[in-house]
């Protein structure tokens, strides 16, 4: 049982209304120095972060030049495949992880079970892979991505340190992961610059 006592200031009573704590000055001065900098170094990583992600973008068009006609789930005239070959999928991808940490239960089986924490840039790569797979491959091949994480999920049980049980396949969580990443992708994808 995890240790509360470090909490108390926390709590609230019925009806309370919580108020984040203000930054302090030095927050405020780290954030301000740290969006600086990422400003100035927007020019120079952008370009090597498209090359890194470069292999993700398939683009599902190999299927059709290999003379299998299967377009897959969606197809290359399909909103799926334009919206996923933008680099604005990056920041939805961000965005996305931001809003599902916010559901306890979908964080606990999270930090229980997955390697995000020892290996943030593999689990993130193959999370990604697992997206334009299903975006892009064939038929066959997206439904063998979602039957493996469906596998996966199944072992990803447990409780969170106050008792609430999770399981990663229930459908609240489901649906709570699948919602934050279409709004990310919308918010991403709309203030996105077109490409083409």
């Amino acid at each position: 049982m995890a240790d509360t006592s470090t909490h108390a200031s926390t709590e609230r009573t019925a009806g309370e209304v919580w108020v984040p704590p203000r930054p302090s000055t030095l927050e405020l001065a780290a954030g301000a120095w740290s969006g600086g900098l990422a400003a100035a170094g927007a020019p120079v990583l952008t370009p090597a972060i498209v090359r890194l992600l470069a292999p993700l973008n398939r683009g599902g068009e190999e299927h059709l030049v290999a003379g299998t006609g299967d377009e897959g789930w969606f197809g290359p005239h399909s909103v799926a495949w334009k919206v996923h070959s933008d680099i604005a999928m990056l920041v939805a991808g961000i965005g996305a992880f931001m809003l599902q940490t916010l559901h306890p239960r979908a964080m606990a089986g999270v930090f229980d079970h997955s390697s995000f924490g020892g290996d943030f840039f593999g689990r993130t790569r193959r999370t990604g892979e697992f997206v334009q797979g299903v975006v892009y491959g064939t038929s066959e091949e997206a439904q063998a991505w979602c039957d493996t994480v469906l596998a996966v999920h199944e072992r990803v049980v447990g409780s969170t340190p106050d008792g609430r049980a999770y399981a990663a396949n229930e459908p609240e969580l489901l649906h709570w992961v699948h919602c934050t990443e279409y709004l990310a992708i919308a918010a991403a994808t709309a203030a996105s610059p077109p490409t083409r």
